[in-house]
């Protein structure tokens, strides 16, 4: 699936984790079920379990082959809450040794 810039994806929001100073806030994309875990949200923005997000997603250039796309987190005004890093799925290797 290609996906362009532009587009934004809904979310739920279904965990809100208290920090020192900040919010951690877990999303649930509306159509695959997938959930991402923002870590920084200011608390200002006075989230609630239910609200509704979107998530925007911008690929990475290849070179940063541990890092594969920045996840945004968006209100409905597409002001960015907070963002994430999400891996490009290179799979760890295999440990060979038997126990």
């Amino acid at each position: 699936m290609e996906i362009d810039p532009s587009d934004r994806f809904e979310c739920k929001v279904i965990e809100i984790i208290d920090n020192l100073k900040w919010k951690g806030v877990m999303v649930q994309e509306s159509v695959t079920n997938g959930i991402v875990y923002f870590a920084r949200v200011a608390p200002e923005n006075n989230l609630e379990l239910g609200d509704t997000l979107y998530l925007k997603v911008q690929e990475l250039a290849h070179e940063l082959d541990e890092m594969g796309a920045e996840i945004q987190l968006m209100d409905e005004n597409d002001n960015k809450i907070d963002w994430t890093y999400i891996s490009r799925g290179v799979q760890p290797q295999q440990n060979m040794n038997t126990y």
